[in-house]
């Protein structure tokens, strides 16, 4: 968190209350490639969806 709070510093900006910092997956990484759809959903957050093309 540090390392993140200084790099956004250096670049003008800060966390903000209410934002998510995701730092590390659960799951193993996905190769993001043409056609693939990736969805998240979080009872708290809503989905969020992603479509490569």
């Amino acid at each position: 968190m540090a390392w993140l709070v200084a790099q956004l510093h250096e670049r003008g900006a800060a966390l903000e209350p209410g934002m998510v910092v995701l730092t590390g997956g659960i799951t193993a990484p996905v190769d993001l490639v043409k056609g693939l759809t990736v969805r998240a959903e979080s009872p708290q957050l809503g989905e969020c969806v992603l479509r490569c093309v």
